[in-house]
């Protein structure tokens, strides 16, 4: 049995409030409450009392506050920022003051010379040592909450672990990026050739190479789908296994999104060939030139033209007349003067002598009929002897 300590009645065991006044039964601790007022008839209602005694109404029970940060929200900041923020502040008063004290000075009454040289030298010393030490202090501390962050993030970011696992279950083929390029010193021959021109004669030789490399990138791109398929599927970012009330958030989440895109693989799935072609001086200073990227629809359609042919003959007018530019364009104006000058500048049919203009340079063994732009089947030849010779070759 107890006693109620607002009307005194007894009250029996098990019972949570008193028969006579309503009075909940509570522990010492609750006289110590302050008394609230009834809504009702605005009168005092006694400390732990759940109901009115005047008029029955309950008691009003008192509303819990409400953090109005999110669960998930940053912690508030440590002492030592605000420590931090505080020597900052002092150290601009300080600047300020010496820079006043500095630069007016002399215009102050009552300073010898020793003190301003004295404050000067606190000046500079304070400008020249405390500032880049402090800078030095606020930057390495920066440096370390960023590393703290990123190493929150690395070990318990569930987005990360997910897309770890993905790529241990698929490897992509390296596929480097290819390009062919070439200098021409005669504007004839750079006009003449394009950037097709000069794939079709590349492709004989390298056309093995394209075709593995296609291979690989079609199946990278297979593979891509349901690698990016699995990646999209990913829906744990800002998740972590542990609490992080001494980090925040918005940092953490930004550090995630770009490791993640880090982690994230980008294989090549579309191989193609970028051709350029330059036009240069005598002395090797490019002036202008010209690009085209060829993908691999085209270097297959190019290839199977290349591999249509009968023996040596091309069947493809067009690519027989692609492969010749390019072999005539090989012959360069340094090529050119150094046959004049092995052949005496004198035609090695009539043996005449003149000008360069006079002069030209022949295939011995002509284009068309798979001669090759090297010197032993070059020769000098005065224009006259050139155009009796014409495709002739006496083998």
């Amino acid at each position: 049995m107890t006693t109620c300590r607002n009307c005194g009645n007894e009250i029996g065991e098990g019972m949570k409030f008193c028969p006579a006044c309503g009075m909940a039964v509570t522990d010492q601790t609750d006289q110590e409450k302050k008394p609230s007022v009834c809504v009702n008839c605005g009168k005092e209602i006694p400390a732990g009392s759940n109901f009115c005694p005047h008029c029955g109404v309950p008691a009003a029970q008192p509303r819990e506050t409400e953090d109005p940060r999110p669960s998930d929200s940053p912690a508030p900041r440590h002492r030592a920022v605000r420590r931090w923020i505080a020597v900052a502040v002092l150290a601009l008063v300080v600047i300020a003051m010496g820079c006043l004290i500095g630069f007016q000075v002399d215009f102050q009454v009552g300073f010898n010379d020793a003190t301003i040289k004295t404050l000067q030298t606190l000046l500079w010393f304070f400008i020249l040592i405390i500032i880049p030490v402090f800078v030095l202090c606020l930057l390495f501390r920066a440096r370390n909450r960023r590393k703290a962050h990123v190493d929150f993030v690395i070990k318990n970011s569930r987005a990360l672990k997910r897309i770890r696992e993905i790529n241990a279950r698929y490897c992509f083929a390296d596929i480097p990026p290819f390009s062919e390029s070439h200098t021409y010193d005669n504007e004839t021959y750079y006009n003449m050739i394009s950037c097709q021109d000069y794939l079709i004669y590349q492709l004989p030789f390298k056309q093995r190479l394209y075709l593995q490399q296609i291979a690989q990138a079609k199946h990278n791109k297979s593979k891509f789908e349901a690698y990016n398929g699995e990646v999209l599927g990913i829906n744990d970012f800002g998740v972590f296994d542990e609490p992080m009330e001494k980090y925040n958030r918005e940092r953490l989440c930004s550090i995630e999104t770009d490791l993640f895109e880090q982690e994230r693989k980008h294989p090549v799935t579309e191989f193609y060939v970028k051709v350029t072609l330059n036009c240069s001086r005598i002395n090797g200073a490019i002036y202008t030139g010209k690009s085209e990227v060829f993908y691999a629809e085209r270097i297959c359609s190019l290839i199977s033209r290349v591999n249509d042919k009968q023996g040596a003959f091309f069947n493809d007018k067009e690519i027989w007349d692609a492969l010749c530019r390019v072999e005539r364009g090989r012959v360069s104006n340094k090529m050119r003067f150094s046959i004049y000058k092995r052949d005496g500048y004198r035609c090695r049919m009539c043996g005449r002598s003149g000008l360069f203009h006079d002069l030209e340079i022949d295939h011995i063994k002509p284009v068309s009929k798979g001669g090759k732009s090297t010197y032993d089947n070059l020769q000098t030849l005065c224009k006259r002897c050139n155009q009796q010779k014409g495709n002739t070759y006496f083998g």
